[in-house]
């Protein structure tokens, strides 16, 4: 790693990228082994970059990415515990099931065992709940900070723009149209375009959809970074309306603006519906999909709207 920072080294291809990629890499390990800032080069490279759009973004990712541990012996303890509680309630319940002569005894002590796990749980849920406070303020910290990072380059950029929609979504509990579709897009970024941004793309797609993303397509689709969204006109309204959701049978999807395209996507990221209206109205039918999560893609002049899309039967 020292000759990592004292060498000059040059890529083939994507030169600068890779680098700002590595020297993340490096300042992610230093994060999560203070340690090695014993060693002077190491400490010189925390140091620099640290005050640095780069070190600012990776401490923010850190922070909102490190599960909080501050009771962490207490929690392991009550994870023994409620196994060994589990364990005695099986054995307990296979004892039962032979119907003893002392059955009543062994349903006393069953209950007795089920009261000492609900009151273990009721303990460990009161520990969550602290560390989910103590979670929404560092998250509410992290836009603040987010807002005060100027960015140099499109790596950057991107994890900018995605750490500020984790932040926002446990600040808020939600993400706005836009933020959902500019998630769908940056998770098709090549890996060395998209860098760090990307696994909090997926993460984020699956804590807003409650689904795991597709794997990606090798080779990369897109060798260029993301165009950027055009902003909405100030004198364009954007209205969307889609119903009934969930739906069974059909999705009836209306503007007050032409849609020039549709497109459905399934739990895994795949596209099973494409269409291109250019019409206010469109009734989409359903009732040949597996019942599941779906997103909603509807693109309107320079606005896209992202639904997601509950179907049942």
């Amino acid at each position: 790693m020292s000759a990592f920072i004292r060498e000059d080294f040059e890529f083939t291809e994507f030169d600068d990228e890779m680098k700002w990629l590595a020297y993340a890499d490096l300042y992610d390990i230093l994060l999560k082994h203070d340690s090695l800032l014993t060693y002077y080069a190491l400490d010189s490279f925390f140091s620099v970059k640290e005050v640095e759009a780069l070190g600012e973004l990776m401490q923010i990712r850190d922070n909102l990415s490190r599960i909080p541990a501050e009771q962490i012996a207490t929690k392991l303890a009550l994870e023994t515990k409620l196994k060994l509680l589990t364990d005695d309630l099986i054995e307990i319940d296979s004892i039962i099931t032979l119907n003893p002569m002392d059955k009543p005894d062994w349903l006393d002590l069953r209950e007795l065992k089920c009261d000492t796990i609900l009151d273990t749980l009721e303990v460990w849920l009161g520990m969550i709940e602290g560390e989910m406070e103590d979670f929404l303020i560092e998250s509410e910290d992290a836009l603040t900070d987010l807002s005060g990072v100027t960015t140099t380059n499109d790596l950057e950029e991107y994890l900018k723009e995605t750490l500020r929609m984790k932040a926002s979504l446990t600040v808020d509990g939600f993400l706005s149209s836009g933020d959902s579709a500019d998630i769908s897009d940056m998770r098709e970024l090549c890996p060395w375009l998209g860098g760090y941004a990307i696994g909090l793309d997926y993460d984020i797609f699956a804590e807003i959809t409650d689904s795991v993303a597709g794997h990606r397509v090798y080779p990369c689709p897109s060798p260029e970074p993301r165009a950027p969204r055009k902003d909405l006109n100030k004198n364009e309204t954007a209205f969307l309306l889609v119903s009934p959701n969930p739906a069974s049978d059909q999705i009836n999807i209306q503007s007050v603006s032409k849609i020039a395209e549709i497109r459905l996507f399934d739990s895994t990221s795949k596209l099973v519906f494409n269409v291109f209206p250019n019409q206010n109205r469109y009734t989409l039918g359903v009732n040949n999909l597996d019942p599941g999560i779906y997103l909603l893609n509807t693109i309107e002049g320079n606005v896209m709207h992202t639904t997601k899309i509950i179907i049942t039967r």
